[in-house]
């Protein structure tokens, strides 16, 4: 028990996971896709984690003064359906700084 112990202390902190920073992030949405183009959220899914960033949602700039339409914020969306982005549109995702 002794031993296990000693080297459990030795060698904890050369294995233990050092903290990371993620933060969210507005990307313009031709880092992932051509704009003016339809796409599921699949497709952006892909491209988000091929850049090692998790999407979670997108804002389409058209609505980004209407709050009946949460400012154009959509999160988890629905990951089948087609959607049309536009030049100044942005994937919401999480990354690391």
């Amino acid at each position: 028990m002794f031993y296990t112990m000693k080297v459990k202390r030795k060698f904890t902190p050369h294995f233990t996971p050092l903290p990371v920073k993620r933060f969210f992030y507005f990307i313009k949405i031709h880092t992932y896709t051509f704009p003016d183009q339809s796409v599921n959220f699949y497709s952006i899914l892909e491209c988000a984690s091929m850049r090692g960033h998790t999407a979670i949602g997108y804002r389409k700039n058209k609505y980004a003064f209407d709050s009946s339409k949460a400012y154009g914020i959509v999160i988890n969306p629905n990951k089948s359906e087609m959607i049309n982005f536009e030049e100044k549109d942005k994937i919401i995702v999480l990354a690391e700084n």
